[in-house]
């Protein structure tokens, strides 16, 4: 979890849960099929397929800059927030700071 305590990561979470609600938890894609966007457990091509479909329909979510913050804040390793793959997030978390 890195330098964050968990109480801090459960605050993160609650107030990522307070947005839902806001917004409306018909309005998250995620919400609608959340297996979709946990792939990790799938072999070879079919993961990258459900992947490259869970990252387009983040591109639709009113929470998707929220969403990968709170995945590149807190480490999330596993799943597609915020319209990033933990590829994607790795490889983001790898560059230097411009």
């Amino acid at each position: 979890m890195g330098i964050f305590s968990s109480n801090e990561k459960r605050r993160a979470w609650l107030e990522l849960a307070k947005e839902v609600e806001r917004v409306g938890v018909d309005h998250i894609p995620c919400s609608q099929s959340p297996d979709l966007f946990y792939p990790d457990t799938m072999d070879g091509k079919g993961a990258a397929y459900y992947v490259k479909i869970a990252k387009r329909a983040c591109q639709q979510c009113p929470l998707l800059l929220q969403c990968g913050t709170y995945a590149m804040e807190f480490n999330e390793e596993y799943g597609v927030w915020g319209g990033l793959s933990p590829i994607d997030r790795k490889a983001l978390r790898r560059r230097p700071n411009a």
